[in-house]
Parts: structure tokens; C-alpha cells; sequence
């Protein structure tokens, strides 16, 4: 598994026209097809082939030129901050979703899950996907999944060992909640790890807390945005996340995905790097 461009580059004039006069002259058949799949292949810029493997492409969007209904997933911490990294940048895009991000990690505050004492630790390991908020006028409508990977941030970040292990839960919570929502399931169970703190699943919690607001909700206040709640062609879009300010290496990160998202039909995108 590796990372291949979203793009394929189209064939040159001159290597067009050697092509064509090899495939008109030349008897063998084998060859022939194989010409033909060449310039099959060069359509990919437009209509991207079914892949047999889950695998990374490169595309060169950023978050603020994301496609509508589509993933964003980042690695985040538990304590309620988007101060640094591209975090921060995801707080500039997506103020509504900050404060969703934030009331959620608010709601494990003073809770019994905890790690050495440290409240909100039960959050450690799971995934808040947030939906399409009711964000300023020309924000992308996106679904945004935050991967608890470290309790906090700067020099309190957890180990990288622990971040890795606290990843792939993560994910397989994701892959869970993306799975029930491609099934129709808005109110899926995802992955709990302590049922006293966990009301039901993320989803559940976050639709409680849309629907208590969405009568009187305005702009760049939480509450769902009337875009249609569905994932029907499943894109992902993430940075090498935890490669940044929790400095684990991007290459042992990429393994956990490729690992709970071996068997995915969708697509996953690496963001460019700044």
C-alpha cells in the first residue's frame, strides 16, 4: 500500500501520434490492447477508476476548498484546544465546529474515566465526528473527524507508543460511526470505552445536543447544517497528522490506517503540506 497522485498526466502530442501509428501498424494484438489501456488510463483525471486496495492519493486542495459532504480527519487533543498546528488552522475554517469540539470535551470534564487523575481522559482513543455545521457564507460543508490521539499538547503530550495505540483505537471508532452512517444508521453505536461516561455513542450525544438547539440556532452557532446528513461517495481528506506538534513519524500513523481501513471502498486524500 502506498500514496499514488489523484491525477494522472495526460500523454504528449508526439507520444499520442507514435501510439496511434504503432497501434495501426503493428500486427501484434497484445501490444495493441495494451496502447489502448494507456490512453484508457489517462482519464482517471476525470472519472477516478475503482481501486482493488485501499491506498493514499495525493490532491492539492486545502480546507478551504474541500467538497461538500466530505471527511476532514485530524488528530487532536482532550482538553478543548485548536491552538497550534493545523489545527489551528482547522479553528480559523470552522469556528462552529471549535465550539462543538469544545462542549464535547467540556461534557468529560469531572467525569470517573480518568488517567492518572486527569479529567477527560475517557475521551482518549475515540472519535468525534462532527457534521456539517452552520458555518460563515463560502465555508465548505464538511463532516470533520476528530481522532483523540493525546490527552494533551506541547510538552504534556503522551509518548509516541501511547499516541500510536490511542490512533488506531481512534480510527476504529471512525471506521465504525462511517460504516453505520453509509448504512443509513444516523444514531450508530460507536466504539465506547467506558459506558458511564459514554451516553450512548458520540453520535447520539452530538445529535442530542444539535437537536436542543437547532430551533433557534443561527450562523456561527452549533447546530447541523440543512446540507443532507449523507456519505454517499465517502472522501477523506487528512494531513500526515500526529507527524506535526505530537512528532510521531507520518510513516507509523499511515500503518494504522491502512490497517482499520484495509477492506474501505472509499476514497482517502493526503492534503499538500504548507
Amino acid at each position: 500500500m502506498g500514496i499514488s497522485n489523484q491525477s494522472s498526466q495526460p500523454l504528449k502530442r508526439k507520444d499520442r501520434d507514435n501510439d496511434l501509428a504503432t497501434t495501426e501498424s503493428e500486427p501484434d494484438k497484445k501490444h495493441s490492447r495494451k496502447t489502448r489501456s494507456t490512453t484508457t488510463e489517462s482519464k482517471e483525471d476525470i472519472l477516478p477508476a475503482p481501486r482493488s486496495k485501499f491506498e493514499f492519493q495525493e490532491t492539492h486542495r486545502t480546507i478551504c476548498n474541500l467538497p461538500d459532504n466530505s471527511i476532514l480527519v485530524h488528530a487532536t487533543n482532550c482538553v478543548g484546544t485548536w491552538g497550534a498546528g493545523f489545527a489551528k488552522a482547522v479553528k480559523a475554517q470552522y469556528p462552529v465546529a471549535d465550539k462543538v469540539y469544545v462542549r464535547h470535551c467540556d461534557s468529560f470534564q469531572g467525569t470517573t474515566a480518568t488517567k492518572a487523575g486527569l479529567a477527560g481522559a475517557g475521551l482518549l482513543g475515540t472519535c468525534l465526528l462532527i457534521p456539517p455545521q452552520r458555518e460563515g457564507q463560502g465555508t465548505p460543508a464538511v463532516w470533520i473527524a476528530c481522532l483523540f490521539t493525546s490527552y494533551s499538547y506541547g510538552k504534556r503530550k503522551d509518548r509516541p507508543e501511547k499516541i500510536l495505540a490511542q490512533t488506531k483505537s481512534a480510527l476504529g471508532d471512525l471506521r465504525v460511526q462511517l460504516d453505520g452512517i453509509k448504512q443509513g444508521k444516523w444514531l450508530c453505536e460507536a466504539k465506547t470505552k467506558d459506558q458511564d461516561i459514554h451516553a450512548g455513542s458520540n453520535l447520539r450525544r452530538l445529535k442530542r445536543l444539535n437537536d436542543e438547539e437547532s430551533s433557534d440556532a443561527t450562523a456561527n452557532e452549533p447546530g447541523i447544517s440543512s446540507l443532507p446528513l449523507a456519505l454517499p461517495d465517502m472522501c477523506i481528506y487528512s494531513p500526515k497528522f500526529n507527524a506535526g506538534n505530537f512528532r510521531v513519524p507520518w510513516e507509523d500513523t499511515m500503518r494504522s490506517v491502512e490497517d482499520i481501513f484495509s477492506t474501505w471502498d472509499g476514497h482517502w486524500y493526503l492534503l499538500r503540506d504548507k
